[in-house]
């Protein structure tokens, strides 16, 4: 559940997002990934609570249904420094820069998105989303941080909750 809001907008992409394995969402590849690679560029991101380890799949259903992906497998290590959505960013844009001539945006059509088109737009909630990653990445770091950043969250939500 940690790690749903931020590899669920893999959706958006040409990447396998763990649909068809026995763990959804904490595992991710495509046959062009080298997941050794991926893993130690996740992990020297600096990010907190999840650590990347290289593993090899077949999905059975979903993107690259029946083929052989290597990617990563998120692991939780810290769940209360979690920040989902910036890992799925994260990992968007390190296999964008790692792989470009493979990665790719996909339609991912829906009831309300019947074309599929710009999915990564409706997923996060901003126009034009697909310009973050044309950022440099220091750039890039700084404005996924500040897009995802709210200040004095649990004052604001403290009306909602019922316990």
């Amino acid at each position: 559940m940690l790690l749903y809001p931020g590899i669920c907008l893999l959706e958006a992409t040409n990447v396998n997002e763990g649909r068809g394995t026995s763990l959804p969402f904490c595992t991710l590849g495509a046959p062009w990934i080298d997941g050794t690679a991926l893993a130690t560029a996740f992990n020297q991101s600096g990010h907190t609570g999840v650590k990347a380890t290289s593993t090899s799949y077949i999905p059975r259903e979903g993107n690259y249904k029946h083929e052989t992906c290597h990617g990563i497998k998120l692991e939780i290590s810290a769940p209360k420094e979690i920040r989902s959505v910036i890992n799925g960013l994260l990992i968007i844009q390190l296999i964008r820069t790692m792989y470009p001539d493979h990665f790719s945006w996909r339609p991912y059509p829906t009831n309300v998105n019947p074309s599929g088109a710009f999915h990564l737009d409706r997923l996060l909630g901003i126009s034009n989303s697909e310009s973050l990653f044309d950022l440099p990445f220091l750039a890039f770091i700084d404005k996924i941080k500040q897009m995802t950043h709210i200040h004095d969250w649990k004052q604001q939500i403290s009306n909602y909750l019922i316990y």
